[in-house]
């Protein structure tokens, strides 16, 4: 539950944090001051240029090459490899200076982009080249997460690591909605070869930052029994750690089911039901996708605001309300309805995930964080095609989107009376 307290005193103290959030926090230094601010704007300029550089290669793909057809084996050369070595990452962040991996990742990237440039200047970017710089390109991008979010903690005090959590994951809430929009304005103005380019000055600057971040832990921070072991030796390790500590399986288990059960008919849901219950118009899409993203950022707002005492009974919480949400959306045949619960929804994905990522971070030791922060990611990120390609299945089959909403709300429901009622690790924090 949240931690309003009960006093005027605590109440004043609430009242001068929300005054205080987001720059002046940066500033006074309660949030790791100089440094957290470097990582949080290399965390933005990376942000922006995977969502810019997504929609520039559909775009490309559709436009340039007129193989409209094709858009999906380019996505998929994207993010599939990006996926896979998640792990990975998370591997070498723990064996190296996470500075230093996530300036590899950016300097890999930059490497693709001005290849792109070069075979866009002399009209070589065909499809199979421009799926083998997608996959380098998602590559790249694998080993910068896991580094990023392992060096939150060394850069921030432990009481305030929850607030720094939000304010990553309202900047890239913020980069994710504005990619698109800036990537539609730059094809509108400039080459492919210019834009190109941009993305990749994006990516000098973002490492610009990185590099100015004063890393307390220079040498590789992997202090296990077996330091010379070699990278799948240390997944192993990670893998392991991960089955014994009952409070990770629970939360691997809590983002099995929710990104199956919740993630993937909800998202495909929205143009389905603006096309068949909201007159079929943009409009109407563009306002349910809106208000999902937009609760998704206040609700990452929010959680930068308060303080948690119980984050377990809120985490649980919030899942049973998510599962309540899913239903009630099932049922709304209103466009204003449909939006305000959809904001919800996108709130409650922020108040779950953001408590979670920073109980992953507390919980991991030190020397295991990038590995076991990389497959809390995985699982994540990987769910969620699979999730959609369950989904898309179903629909070929002609069950139709309500009940598959409507059993997706069940289990996220089921799920929250199961960790109510069993996950005593989760309960106790």
């Amino acid at each position: 539950m949240v931690g309003w307290g009960k006093t005027s005193k605590n109440k004043s103290q609430l009242y001068s944090e929300i005054k205080t959030f987001g720059i002046t926090k940066l500033r006074d230094g309660r949030l790791g001051g100089r440094n957290f601010g470097l990582l949080l704007f290399s965390s933005i300029f990376s942000s922006l240029s995977i969502s810019m550089y997504l929609t520039v290669e559909q775009w490309y793909v559709v436009h340039e090459l007129g193989m409209s057809q094709a858009v999906g084996w380019v996505l998929m050369a994207t993010s599939l490899p990006r996926v896979l070595f998640m792990m990975m990452g998370g591997a070498a962040a723990d064996r190296q200076s996470r500075t230093m991996m996530i300036l590899l990742s950016l300097s890999g990237r930059c490497f693709v982009l001005f290849t792109m440039a070069g075979l866009l200047a002399v009209d070589q970017l065909h499809l199979v080249i421009l799926c083998a710089c997608a996959a380098l390109f998602g590559i790249s991008d694998a080993f910068f997460w896991p580094a990023r979010d392992s060096l939150i903690p060394q850069l921030v005090n432990p009481d305030r690591l929850a607030s720094a959590n939000a304010m990553m994951q309202t900047s890239n809430q913020i980069s994710t909605m504005l990619g698109p929009l800036l990537s539609a304005v730059l094809l509108s103005a400039f080459s492919y070869i210019t834009i190109v380019l941009i993305l990749a000055f994006m990516l000098i600057t973002a490492g610009f930052c990185v590099y100015r971040i004063q890393d307390k832990q220079k040498r590789p921070v992997y202090t296990a029994d077996h330091p010379g072991a070699g990278i799948f030796r240390q997944l192993q390790e990670g893998f392991r750690y991960v089955a014994s500590s009952s409070l990770l399986r629970t939360i691997m288990g809590t983002f099995t089911v929710v990104n199956l059960f919740f993630v993937g008919p909800l998202m495909i849901s929205i143009p389905l039901l603006a096309n068949a219950r909201m007159g079929g118009s943009a409009v109407s899409l563009s306002v349910m996708q809106g208000a999902f993203a937009m609760g998704s950022l206040a609700g990452a707002a929010v959680m930068g605001l308060v303080r948690l005492t119980r984050r377990g009974i809120w985490v649980t919480g919030c899942i049973a309300l998510e599962g309540v949400l899913l239903i009630l959306y099932s049922l709304s045949d209103r466009l204003p309805l449909s939006a305000a619960l959809l904001a919800l929804l996108g709130s409650c994905v922020s108040f779950i995930n953001i408590p979670v990522i920073s109980l992953v971070q507390e919980s991991a030791p030190a020397h295991m964080l990038g590995r076991i922060v990389s497959l809390n990611t995985m699982v994540s990120m990987g769910l969620i095609p699979i999730s959609y390609g369950l989904v898309s299945f179903l629909l070929t089959l002609k069950v139709g989107i309500q009940p598959m909403l409507v059993t997706g709300g069940v289990a996220v429901i089921g799920l929250a009376v199961y960790l109510a009622v069993k996950a005593g690790a989760l309960r106790s924090i």
